[in-house]
């Protein structure tokens, strides 16, 4: 215990330690029915990280997925490199060490992320082609939706697949509560654009 406390291993020790945290308090979260992934997958990290993420395939797997594979990745490696630097050369500095463990972190959790899409259930709007969800009726599953804060919805394609794309309102200072049935109008990006669906097709389309 004392090796994993010692300060060349602290920064993979509390990377180790938030990737256990998340874990339980997921767990906690999906017995309560507030699971912090959805809470992840609602949250704005911003264009310039977005763009970034999706390098390691963010949006093809679900944000919260995405930090427990870098994190678990960022933690063993570094524990490896310096086990084997502490019967070579010596236990490296923790900031050198973080940098090599990171280097070797980006890379693996790509491809690591890769092969966890192909066997993820394709319930996000990248498993559709293009504009296939437009004009589909859904409900607000995370809300409420407005212009500052991406939501997800609940929407049932063509061929009765279920699916949970993030959506915001297109009317500028809109506001659509969980559980209000929205029509989809728009794709921008990996995000749909919705409106508060009408009656009559709120009503007569059994797919929300």
């Amino acid at each position: 215990m004392a090796w994993f406390l010692s300060p060349a291993l602290q920064p993979f020790s509390i990377a180790a330690a938030v990737l256990i945290a998340l874990l339980l308090i997921e767990i906690a979260g999906l017995v309560s029915g507030m699971a912090i992934s959805d809470v992840a997958e609602s949250t704005s990290v911003g264009e310039a990280a977005e763009n970034a993420l999706s390098w390691l395939n963010l949006g093809r797997v679900p944000l919260l997925m995405l930090l427990i594979i870098l994190l678990g990745l960022f933690a063993a490696g570094g524990m490896v490199l310096q086990a084997v630097a502490e019967k070579t050369v010596g236990l490296l500095p923790p900031l050198i060490a973080s940098l090599i463990a990171g280097t070797f972190a980006l890379p693996a959790t790509r491809m690591a992320s890769r092969g966890v899409a192909r066997i993820l259930p394709r319930e996000e709007s990248y498993a559709l082609s293009d504009q296939d969800l437009v004009g589909r009726v859904g409900t607000v599953t995370v809300g409420p939706l407005d212009a500052h804060k991406v939501g997800k919805i609940s929407v049932t394609d063509a061929h009765g697949n279920r699916h949970f794309p993030r959506a915001r309102p297109a009317t500028a200072g809109d506001v659509i509560e969980t559980g209000a049935k929205v029509l989809i109008v728009d794709l921008a990006g990996r995000e749909y654009r919705v409106i508060r669906a009408p009656a009559a097709l709120a009503d007569g389309q059994p797919n929300g």
